[in-house]
């Protein structure tokens, strides 16, 4: 463990003009409070992270916020041993969608209609398909405790074996099948926003949200030449907000080329576990970062330019 005259001395090493005032160490985290000094820039604090990190025994790049109020600096480094997060402690019997919880102890949620859509990125065990089916358990919770009988869960998945055995769910796994379903979504919405700005006693309020949960979205989008898929999904995000559809998408392997700015435009909210490299870190969270997390399920959420860090619930 580290002290706060040791994070000093490597300031000083460094010539950064900013002081260490406290260190506190738990089971999962190690905490550093600084303040800036006279003149002294965050970048010039920030730059020098990997250093800071190496020379302080940390393994990894510490977690970054900002405690405006009292105008410090916190980086939070997280022990590779941290303890599990689980769904069950955390899930309330709310509107909201309970996801996991920040290595300070705060849990993280998120209500739909304020999102209203979700990107979802991270490589091959990091985490990504435990968010995901996290996610589907908060719908069918929201589902029992509203008591909505119909099927509302509509879920692509080309692996054709991750989300299958959902329950209040329909899988479909074939680009054909995507685009037909796409098809009716547009067309459930075009109703449902039809009849609620009409004066008839039809409300969709009173109905269940829809929720569309798209795995691998960089695959299906390439095996789509046509650029079908791509524009009605785009068109439907753009719209379904207000008639309370709502879309998860994910991709494992992001690429520009695929997941473009007419897509990210209507995904507001990012998610990402861990990426294969800092190219992909920046296709998702417009910023590089989420190379450099830990795995398994140490994830970052970006919303209204807000960034959080935090572990996935299971």
């Amino acid at each position: 463990m580290f002290s706060k005259d040791s994070v000093n001395f490597v300031f000083r090493n460094y010539k950064i003009k900013a002081e260490c005032i406290s260190v506190e160490h738990t089971q999962t985290t190690s905490r550093a409070k600084i303040k800036l000094g006279e003149r002294c820039k965050i970048k010039d604090l920030t730059k020098y992270i990997p250093e800071i990190a190496f020379l302080l025994g940390q393994k990894y790049e510490p977690a970054i916020d900002h405690d405006y109020k009292n105008q410090e600096i916190i980086f939070t480094f997280i022990s590779e041993s941290r303890d599990k997060v689980f769904l069950d402690k955390i899930m309330k019997h709310d509107s909201q969608f309970h996801i996991g919880q920040t290595y300070v102890g705060e849990n993280v949620s998120l209500f739909m209609p304020d999102c209203p859509h979700i990107l979802i990125g991270g490589s091959t065990g990091s985490g990504k398909t435990v968010l995901m089916k996290s996610i589907i358990k908060n719908i069918q919770r929201l589902n029992a405790d509203k008591k909505y009988m119909k099927d509302n869960i509509f879920i692509f998945d080309p692996k054709k074996n991750e989300f299958f055995n959902q329950n209040n769910s329909k899988v479909f796994s074939d680009i054909d099948s995507y685009i037909t379903f796409l098809d009716s979504l547009i067309k459930a919405m075009d109703y449902r926003i039809r009849f609620s700005n009409e004066d008839c006693k039809f409300d969709y309020k009173t109905v269940p949200p829809y929720f569309l949960i798209i795995d691998e979205l960089s695959d299906i989008v390439m095996s789509d030449p046509s650029g079908e898929f791509k524009r009605k999904l785009c068109f439907l995000a753009q719209k379904c907000r207000s008639a309370d559809i709502f879309i998860i998408a994910a991709t494992q392997r992001p690429a520009a080329n695929l997941i473009d700015g007419n897509i990210k435009a209507n995904f507001p909210v990012r998610i990402t576990c861990r990426t294969a490299s800092h190219i992909d870190s920046k296709i998702i969270l417009d910023e590089v970062g989420a190379e450099k997390l830990m795995g398994r399920g140490d994830a970052i959420m970006k919303m209204n330019g807000q960034v959080t860090r935090f572990q996935v619930a299971i």
